[in-house]
């Protein structure tokens, strides 16, 4: 039986496309892992250097404040270059295992390096705090996931921990920033979902007085 030539030049062009296709796949899937596991290994080091002040607090809570205070030590005790970022407390998220240590200023390129404050205030507790992370795997990628009454906590680097319960988990357009209203909430999670049309929100309220 003959082949029509145009039918096999088709077929061939067909499974060449496909096979380019296959190809860019595991391409992005590489650089996607490459990209999360480089993520992770920033996120535990910085997680590192905040438990390290964390075990070392003083007597008077307010001598501590940053990892990057921490860097005043002798060039000999400094731990990494990781001392250099201004890591303001330890959010932990049990529902999902997550310990993350969070940043004190908001940049796109330190999101990339950990969650961030985005707004709000913490140091007299969280008040219309609002953190944002990337949908990292090891980040806030699963924050959507969490049901109602979850608690989450949040240390501060002077030792005082608080503890906060979820009460609504929703979505806003990527394009309407002015829904956000944090102000309301003691504390706000916030993240894209897959393809950042949207914004998930997790919403936080305090359910008790600092544990010191």
């Amino acid at each position: 039986m003959k082949i029509d030539p145009r039918t096999f030049s088709f077929r061939i062009a067909t499974l060449l496309v496909g096979l380019a296709l296959l190809l860019a796949a595991g391409i992005f899937l590489i650089g996607d892992f490459r990209e999360e596991r480089r993520v992770e290994v920033q996120t535990r080091e910085l997680l590192i250097q905040a438990e390290k002040i964390l075990q070392e607090q003083p007597q008077e809570p307010s001598q501590v404040s940053s990892v990057e205070e921490s860097a005043d030590m002798s060039q000999s005790q400094r731990p990494t270059p990781w001392a250099a970022y201004d890591v303001v407390g330890v959010l932990t998220i049990p529902d999902l295992w997550l310990t993350l240590p969070i940043l004190g200023e908001y940049s796109h390129d330190l999101l990339a390096v950990a969650p961030c404050v985005f707004a709000g205030s913490w140091e007299a507790g969280p008040q219309g705090l609002v953190i944002a992370g990337h949908n990292y795997r090891i980040h806030f990628k699963d924050i959507g996931e969490l049901p109602l009454g979850a608690e989450v906590t949040f240390q501060t680097l002077e030792g005082e921990e608080y503890t906060l319960v979820v009460e609504e988990v929703t979505e806003i357009a990527a394009d309407e920033p002015e829904k956000l209203k944090a102000e309301q909430w003691d504390m706000t999670l916030l993240t894209c979902n897959s393809d950042r049309s949207k914004r998930i929100l997790v919403r936080c309220r305090t359910s008790e007085k600092p544990v010191l």
